[in-house]
């Protein structure tokens, strides 16, 4: 019910022109994706224009959340990460609202919801 209220969208930019989106709107069963290992890094700023509070949430080697960072709304945060490492957005009761999958490069993956 959560997934069917939220409308995730991301705007991915690289210094020079616009990246394709990497968001997925379907959020994974626990376990079913996983980061894998990469050397190909990457830097997301994350902007909550949800006007709620969200949680930034990386999935590990073993498809774990692991919660990074708390963002209250139109706050932004900049997360070191790799190109196969995909990430949670999630509500405060732990809901996923997208899945986030970086590229190469810096990116800003804007999260908006449906009012």
């Amino acid at each position: 019910a959560v997934a069917a209220a939220v409308a995730v969208s991301c705007l991915a930019y690289h210094t020079s022109a616009q990246a394709q989106t990497r968001w997925m709107q379907t959020c994974p069963s626990p376990g079913n994706i996983r980061s894998v290992d990469s050397k190909t890094k990457a830097i997301v700023n994350f902007s909550n224009n949800t006007g709620k509070t969200i949680n930034i949430v990386w999935l590990d080697y073993e498809g774990k959340r692991k919660t990074y960072k708390t963002l209250n709304r139109g706050e932004v945060y900049e997360q070191q990460t790799f190109v196969g490492h995909p990430w949670l957005i999630v509500d405060a009761n732990g809901g996923c609202l997208g899945l986030y999958w970086p590229r190469s490069g810096e990116q800003i993956a804007e999260i908006y919801a449906d009012q």
